[in-house]
């Protein structure tokens, strides 16, 4: 009896969450064949500027993370506990395990967040089976780099969002939070001023209009975990006089003055607007900034004096680099300003290689190094050049389009009458603050991985997509069923 009861139970379980088990069943199938085409990449553990020595890592992981100025420390901190945990030997298949994990929380994540958005179970299904097949996720799934930590975390923040909003569970709240400090502490490019703190005064004033009496329990946890995130820019301020959480980010700035010829820099050189550092490449090799600065770090902390880390490859976290870095983006900022149409040749360069799928670093200026279709990968790079592209620019468009079709303007700004409506209002609010923060800071900020940048907001470009189409759709429909009179029967897309 019990064990018929047991499968009765089990039978209904899996009636009402078929969508779920045909997702995951399909996730699978799809990662068995594309794990077998493409080997996961774990060179970056050994060479990645983002990631600290290999041996810091696993035998001064803390010590480490201390002096670590170049990135936010949470990245380092999960690659750094793998190895750690990971027998000698097996750290790889470790990382395919996670990445895996997280590839499946960004697709059940997504999914879900569409389904509580109001979209019905056929279209997003469809449009969730697109996104986590189309080939930046797959990359990203496949390479040992924070765009896929960074897109499960986000996305999740998203579904959060909108379940807090909508129950008003305070445990809710402080998931979100979680993930939002979590996200801030593992890339810089989310800044604690400019991205979390305007999340964190939406969300409680949302929590003032839907349940005033949480708004001190939510204002307290909110300084909590803003306070632990700013501690990484605390330290660098402290240590280094940057209150940022990645000293590097003046060598980001540098990149978009890349199409300001040497003639226009030695100008601004001559006229002393600018330094003679402006003429050296960002990212040189140490002893080119040691030869410049007639001098070298001698702090006596290897993290920090080394030119090279054990693999060979350069070490980004090198203290000249924070010095080089003040003075790239001092420079930079002046050469923009002085060269405004250049500047805005650099925008457009970056915006290409954001609407691309694996395109970091193709200039414009060296087109005939990466502007070829190979007689051995034709379908290939026909796809990558002339198919993605375009793309995602669609995808784009019609996401924010959709997001802005949900949202109630009396229900995000005023008090609403209905909690459903705020919580769908807000939550596509979210989503284009997001959408249009990476692609401002991604492609006003830095030239040469903004394809890596947008990574993480695809799952809100897939929500969106599903949005409009669910409004196009219906609106055919209407249009189809209108009557000899003119009077159209309303049809509602089956759930």
């Amino acid at each position: 009896m019990n064990i018929n009861a047991t499968f009765s139970r089990l039978d209904f379980m899996l009636k009402k969450y078929t969508d779920y088990v045909t997702l995951i069943t399909l996730f699978i199938i799809s990662r068995i064949i594309i794990y077998n085409l493409r080997h996961f990449e774990d060179y970056p553990l050994n060479n990645a500027m983002q990631l600290l020595d290999p041996a810091i890592l696993r035998h001064h992981l803390l010590w480490g993370l201390y002096y670590d100025h170049h990135q936010p420390p949470l990245f380092n901190l999960l690659i750094g506990s793998i190895l750690k945990i990971a027998p000698t030997g097996q750290e790889h298949s470790y990382f395919v395990v996670i990445y895996f994990i997280t590839g499946l929380i960004i697709t059940i994540t997504t999914y879900t967040l569409m389904r509580k958005l109001n979209g019905t179970k056929p279209l997003s299904l469809v449009i969730t089976l697109v996104l986590m097949l189309t080939p930046s996720l797959c990359l990203v799934e496949r390479w040992l780099y924070y765009g896929e930590p960074l897109t499960a975390m986000l996305v999740m923040c998203g579904l959060l969002f909108y379940v807090y909003i909508n129950s008003q569970k305070l445990i809710y709240f402080v998931l979100f939070m979680l993930c939002l400090s979590a996200i801030a502490l593992t890339k810089g490019f989310y800044h604690i001023i400019f991205w979390m703190v305007p999340i964190v005064i939406y969300i409680n004033y949302l929590t003032i209009i839907r349940k005033k009496q949480h708004i001190v329990t939510t204002a307290a946890i909110s300084i909590i975990f803003i306070i632990i995130t700013s501690l990484p820019y605390v330290k660098n301020y402290i240590n280094y006089g940057e209150f940022i959480a990645s000293t590097y980010v003046g060598c980001n700035i540098a990149g978009m003055t890349h199409y300001v010829n040497n003639d226009k820099i030695m100008k601004l050189i001559e006229a002393k607007k600018i330094t003679k550092l402006a003429l050296i490449k960002r990212q040189s090799i140490p002893e080119v900034y040691y030869s410049y600065y007639g001098q070298k770090p001698e702090t006596g902390i290897n993290l920090l004096d080394d030119a090279y880390k054990t693999t060979g490859a350069i070490n980004y976290n090198n203290l000249i680099y924070v010095k080089a870095s003040k003075e790239y983006r001092n420079n930079s900022l002046i050469i923009i300003w002085n060269y405004p149409l250049d500047y805005l040749h650099a925008v457009a360069n970056s915006i290409y290689i954001y609407f691309n799928y694996d395109a970091a670093y193709h200039f414009f200026d060296t087109m005939d190094e990466w502007f070829v279709i190979r007689k051995d990968r034709i379908l290939t790079d026909v796809i990558n050049l002339f198919i993605l592209p375009p793309f995602y620019v669609i995808s784009f468009i019609l996401a924010i389009y959709g997001l802005c079709l949900n949202i109630n303007k009396k229900a995000v700004v005023l008090k609403p009458t209905n909690g459903d409506d705020i919580a769908l209002s807000s939550t596509c609010l979210f989503c284009i603050f997001n959408i249009i923060y990476g692609f401002l800071v991604a492609n006003f900020v830095d030239l040469g991985e903004e394809c890596f940048y947008r990574i993480p907001t695809d799952p809100f470009v897939a929500v969106g997509v599903m949005i409009a189409l669910s409004y196009i759709s219906k609106k055919r429909l209407e249009r189809q069923s209108a009557g000899p009179h003119g009077r159209e029967a309303i049809v509602q897309p089956d759930k």
